[in-house]
């Protein structure tokens, strides 16, 4: 039966329910974890401040495939951080906002070197390799590749990944991260809000708007609803 639902919003035809994929791919993100090599495709939406995740982690004996979810007000606030496209590295801190205890998800920084060839048709570099820090000590060292957009959604996404392959929080967990970006002699900004976890990209399908309560205009993107309180958790 075809879709009956008339696109709205620019992109609508590619993060809806119905579309074939939800999507466009921001980055792909390769790192070690413990005993397993893990692969994951970083994607926008199908909300503005949603990202998903697919790939697959594996040891060589058994491989287990990764489809998960990403939304809260965080993901849209990293969208503010400024970009320096012709800068060679940066540092960024991830710490609870409100200065109460360890960095929420387990990751306490990330410390970016960028490649010095260019991505096509603009200024950005076409990939970076990032270590990433925990509270042990111990490092995480990622190779992000062929983002797009800006960095920070990248960057920050693989922090909070590597944090629910670590710890498979339960469903519906939220935290709240404060994300703060230093590029040396531009000085240091800073983003926080909530961000919860779901078993899917989609998610649950948001409820139909009746036509005349669509707004007239929009800036170009995806209106977007409060946070949900939906069962979100990482699947196993």
């Amino acid at each position: 039966m075809p879709d009956q639902h008339a696109p709205q919003y620019r992109y609508e035809h590619a993060v809806r329910a119905t579309a074939p994929k939800p999507g466009h791919l921001l980055a792909t993100g390769s790192f070690q974890l413990d005993d397993r090599s893990v692969i994951l495709s970083v994607i926008e939406g199908p909300e503005n401040d949603a990202l998903g995740f697919s790939g697959m982690a594996t040891n060589f004996e058994h491989t287990r495939l990764l489809r998960f979810g990403l939304r809260g007000p965080l993901v849209e606030r990293l969208c503010e951080l400024p970009r320096w496209p012709y800068e060679h590295g940066l540092r960024q801190v991830f710490s609870d906002p409100r200065g109460q205890g360890p960095s929420p998800i387990g990751v306490d920084g990330a410390q970016v070197v960028f490649s010095t060839l260019r991505a096509a048709n603009r200024p950005d570099p076409d990939s970076g390799a990032v270590a990433y820090m925990l509270p042990d000590g111990q490092q995480v060292r990622a190779a992000i590749t062929g983002y797009q957009r800006d960095w920070a959604h990248a960057s920050v996404g693989i922090a909070v990944a590597i944090w629910a392959l670590k710890t498979n929080p339960a469903g519906g967990q939220q935290v709240t991260l404060a994300v703060e970006q230093d590029a040396g002699m531009d000085g240091r900004f800073e983003v926080s809000g909530a961000i919860a976890f779901r078993d899917s990209i989609v998610g649950a399908a948001l409820a139909p708007t009746a036509p005349s309560a669509r707004p007239a205009a929009t800036n170009g993107h995806r209106t977007t609803d409060a946070l949900v309180t939906e069962a979100l958790m990482v699947s196993t």
